[in-house]
């Protein structure tokens, strides 16, 4: 859904990047997690507020594409690399929440495999496929894509603070709306992948 968004803020992004085009795209990749440190530190102590800060790790997730196209060094090694620290970053992420007692941890674990899931059937859609556009393409479908999950939990992560710091029930209530939107957008991309190899 996010996805549509994408040349509108495309200014921004290339704005933000300007400053790190001396630096390599992959290692771009990396200091996402030491952007996002502050708010893994924080939901690992059960402050939502301030665990929010993990946002600054997924905007800066944007900038190494930006860098690597502008700079020509785009490469194969460097897609597979972004996906998979774009996945592990999620995971992390989730783990702080759980370790900070911030959310169940059977709904953590839920969401994780189900966004997860989300990703995978897409790659592997893709290679079966054959298909040329890898990223935003025909496969591209749902409603709980990273960017929308990204997005679910910083906002729900502030508003718990405010509205149910003690139980943490908004943010657990969030989390279970996002689980259930994940696994539909994990059966629509099914759905399409089995029309597509009918």
């Amino acid at each position: 859904m996010f996805n549509k968004f994408r040349p509108q803020l495309l200014p921004l992004v290339n704005f933000v990047a300007t400053p790190f085009m001396r630096i390599h795209p992959n290692i771009l990749s990396l200091m996402s997690f030491a952007m996002a440190a502050p708010g893994f530190y924080f939901y690992v102590k059960g402050n939502s507020l301030l665990g929010s800060l993990f946002i600054l790790g997924a905007l800066f997730d944007s900038v190494d594409g930006v860098v690597a196209r502008k700079t020509d060094k785009t490469s194969k090694f460097g897609g597979v690399l972004d996906a998979t620290l774009d996945r592990i970053f999620e995971g992390v992420l989730l783990l702080c929440i759980g370790i900070g007692n911030l959310v169940s941890w059977n709904l953590v674990m839920l969401l994780y495999i189900f966004s997860i899931s989300v990703s995978y059937v897409k790659s592997k859609a893709e290679t079966v496929l054959q298909e040329t556009s890898v990223g935003t393409n025909q496969l591209s479908v749902g409603i709980a894509q990273r960017g929308e999950r990204v997005v679910i939990i910083f906002l729900s992560s502030i508003l718990n603070y405010f509205f149910t710091p003690e139980s943490n029930s908004l943010f657990n209530i969030a989390l279970l709306i996002l689980t259930l939107l994940a696994a539909f957008t994990l059966l629509w991309r099914l759905k399409v992948v089995y029309n597509l190899l009918r």
